[in-house]
């Protein structure tokens, strides 16, 4: 498949006009490969997705976290984001990021946690990058943290978690990522349970004040659906094209710094 047919695609999935002037999605590295015949689906680029894109012969990389978040003034090897894109550039890997494109995108992250959650009568938080529903049975408190555990395959212990039974829990905020802040919508309001990741201190105070509960399900544990959401996407509409050309491939690399 062409380059310029791949990035098409990419843009009617996460359209570029859903995105915001802080950020940096788009064409990460373009190294002039005009046929795709491989394409591979990762949270973020790290050595270890490098090394098995290399080995899976891959000519594209999609991620959801930029590899050029801050313009860089220089491309030094002696640096993290250097090396990665010399290591790409020698490999002939081009890079794609599809970041808050993809979060305010209507079949983006924050909808296919929702789903992946359950959900019922799901919509966006107005004037914010999450969404709202209602679980499907009303939980108490340690059956939401199970209910979230479980629908993210996340390992025990996992979770941070404010609150404590019995509460019961129907409706339900979220927002993938770092979104501490959709705590202070008015849709949240309506909310006994708000669900993120990268929780600051004083939002987790603020929740206690307000006798809501709060799991932080961590900034990975939310959005590393991003590669089975996107690739699924992506190839409903490659058979919309009649397209069978490219192949399409999920990162079996596991990108997350944190233990448990």
């Amino acid at each position: 498949m062409k380059f310029d047919k791949v990035i098409e695609i990419i843009e009617k999935i996460a359209p570029p006009e859903c995105g915001e002037n802080w950020d940096n999605s788009g064409v990460q590295v373009n190294v002039g490969n005009d046929d795709i015949d491989k394409i591979l689906f990762c949270l973020e680029i790290n050595d270890d997705i490098i090394d098995e894109a290399i080995e899976k012969s891959v000519d594209m990389i999609v991620t959801h976290h930029p590899l050029l978040f801050n313009r860089p003034d220089r491309v030094d090897i002696r640096e993290v984001t250097g090396r990665y894109l010399i290591k790409l550039i020698k490999s002939g890997i081009s890079v794609y990021s599809a970041h808050i494109t993809f979060d305010n995108a209507p079949l983006g992250n924050n909808y296919y946690l929702a789903s992946l959650l359950e959900l019922d009568d799901i919509e966006e938080v107005e004037d914010y990058c999450g969404v709202s529903g209602y679980l499907p049975s009303v939980m108490s408190f340690s059956q939401a943290l199970e209910h979230v555990e479980k629908s993210l395959k996340l390992p025990p212990h996992y979770i941070r978690a404010v609150g404590k039974d019995p509460m019961e829990i129907s409706r339900v905020a979220l927002c993938t990522g770092a979104g501490g802040d959709i705590l202070y919508t008015d849709t949240a309001k309506e909310c006994q349970l708000i669900i993120t990741g990268d929780v600051k201190l004083n939002v987790a105070q603020d929740a206690k004040a307000m006798g809501k509960a709060l799991i932080d399900a961590g900034h990975y544990g939310t959005e590393k659906i991003f590669s089975e959401n996107f690739l699924n996407q992506f190839k409903e509409l490659l058979e919309d094209y009649g397209e069978d050309t490219v192949e399409l491939v999920s990162a079996e690399s596991d990108t997350n710094p944190f233990s448990v």
